[in-house]
């Protein structure tokens, strides 16, 4: 296994090869990261994953590796922290609706007692 290269295949994908592509993806190593992973990630679709693949494996060189390596690198990091900001952007927003409809309390007005709790106890 590589660093970089096509990831490797599970079986249920495998069968959907045609015979080019199986030629192509034996030619290099299947690797941790790759072309389709940080290209294609969240718009996954097997004829996308295909096409990476083949062209990965037509242009690869070390430039393009490294370039997949860092991009994959870059996207570890400003992936998590995009998710927070439109998680918290989203909180923000509800929070702000749950504010406009929130009824007023009067916190210095006396609670009402019990009936219980009115009785004094010594």
């Amino acid at each position: 296994m590589s660093l970089v290269g096509p990831r490797p295949a599970l079986p249920a994908e495998t069968d959907q090869f045609d015979a080019r592509l199986i030629e192509i993806r034996r030619q290099v190593r299947p690797g941790i990261t790759g072309l389709w992973q940080v290209e294609a990630r969240d718009h996954p679709s097997f004829e996308q994953y295909a096409r990476y693949d083949i062209f990965y494996v037509d242009n690869w060189s070390v430039l393009l590796d490294l370039a997949i390596f860092f991009e994959t690198f870059e996207k570890l990091i400003t992936r998590p922290i995009q998710v927070f900001r439109e998680r918290r952007r989203a909180g923000d927003a509800r929070a702000g609706d749950a504010a406009a409809s929130m009824t007023v309390i009067d916190l210095t007005a006396p609670l009402p007692l019990q009936e219980e709790e009115s009785r004094t106890h010594y």
